[in-house]
């Protein structure tokens, strides 16, 4: 009889945003990714889980980009390469802190200190979504036609129009 996970293939994905070390950093001084749990109390989560939750994150932030750039994207804005990277990071620490900390008090890790990555990260992508991505093929833009001041004329059976 074979069972459903000889079935199952486990996948290595690669970030596009972000490393995992890089998730790792930041995360550190409140979950510890990987292995066995080195300072006592401390909450181990698997690399693999963290993989998983990273690139479910990466998808979100593709989705949101999609909707005004031809993906994938070339990013080589090290600015923008570095503001994906913090999205990413943040978002997926939001992600990862939520289920290692529930029902902590609410100025404890699973709180505040959650809500401030969450915030942080979702502000950070709705300023990026404001901005244009240098180098990036934006969708619905004509070119040469963004900040075109609007022509003062005539209207077809009208009188001029001065501003």
């Amino acid at each position: 009889m074979i069972g459903l996970f000889d079935y199952l293939e486990i996948k290595i994905m690669t970030l596009q945003f972000t490393t995992l070390a890089a998730i790792n950093t930041r995360l550190k001084q409140r979950l510890q990714m990987g292995g066995t749990a080195i300072a006592f109390g401390k909450s181990v989560i698997s690399d693999l889980d963290s993989e998983q939750i990273a690139g479910q994150v990466e998808g979100r932030v593709r989705m949101r980009l999609k909707s005004k750039y031809q993906l994938p994207l070339n990013l080589t804005d090290t600015d923008a390469q570095k503001a994906l990277a913090s999205i990413v990071e943040k978002l997926t620490i939001c992600d990862i802190l939520a289920p290692n900390f529930t029902g902590a008090d609410p100025s404890d890790e699973g709180g505040y200190i959650r809500s401030e990555f969450c915030t942080q990260g979702e502000k950070e992508l709705e300023d990026l979504m404001k901005s244009y991505i240098d180098g990036e093929v934006a969708i619905g833009v004509s070119i040469g036609a963004v900040n075109r001041a609007p022509s003062v004329g005539t209207r077809s059976g009208g009188i001029a129009v001065s501003f």
